[in-house]
């Protein structure tokens, strides 16, 4: 699994004084090794798992009120254990899942306002989960909670996928995959279909899925 989070991740760039932002073979050089801020994979990348083809996606909470409205949504439940991660705040964290190929056409990115700059989303195609131990801006690293090493990534939970299917839509907006790069702490928007993200997943494939086995190889990817 890990090696084919590989094949599907993209480097990701940390510039001095600025926020993460994602290189692409469109800029005019590669970042240097000192330039790599991390590594981040693309929600809605294929996955096999023994024979079945699955994709990731991820569920970010961002807040306490986040929090509060997941427990809503699963009605108390608790979410299957997965790998997870966080930047460090409060009240933040992130949970990679897989959806059976099947449905993977029938889904879109969900997200709902919880609170003063809180929000609880559902990411899918269109967009990236930066992953420990890249550089967060603000607590200065991303951090496990169950480490991909430990931990296999669970199948997503019906009620994620009704939330992403729109059959729950109170308070929800669409996000469309079609959209453009922007930088924000952690996460930023790519076209998942462009030619330059294509550009990007081509040149990570050239390396040995031995790389996978220590994460510190996979930063130096550029």
């Amino acid at each position: 699994m890990r090696s084919q989070l590989l094949m599907g991740g993209i480097s990701v760039k940390n510039k001095k004084g600025r926020r993460i932002t994602v290189w692409l073979p469109k800029d005019d050089k590669p970042p240097r090794d000192d330039e790599i801020g991390g590594f981040a994979v693309l929600n809605g990348w294929p996955v096999t798992v023994g024979e079945k083809t699955f994709h990731l996606m991820s569920i970010d909470c961002d807040g306490k009120s986040a929090v509060t409205a997941l427990k809503k949504l699963s009605l108390s439940t608790r979410l299957p254990q997965t790998v997870a991660f966080s930047s460090g705040r409060p009240s933040r964290c992130q949970y990679l899942f897989l959806v059976p190929e099947d449905i993977a056409l029938s889904i879109h990115t969900r997200k709902i306002r919880t609170g003063k700059d809180e929000q609880l989303e559902f990411r899918w195609k269109g967009q990236i989960s930066v992953l420990p131990p890249s550089i967060h801006p603000e607590t200065g690293r991303y951090r496990w909670r169950r480490s991909i090493r430990s931990n296999q990534i669970a199948i997503a939970p019906a009620w994620a996928i009704q939330v992403m299917q729109g059959r729950i839509t109170q308070g929800f907006e669409r996000s469309s995959s079609k959209v453009k790069p922007t930088r924000a702490a952690g996460t930023v928007k790519i076209p998942i279909q462009g030619s330059e993200t294509q550009k990007a997943i081509a040149l990570l494939e050239h390396i040995a899925p031995d790389f996978a086995d220590d994460y510190w190889d996979w930063i130096k990817i550029g």
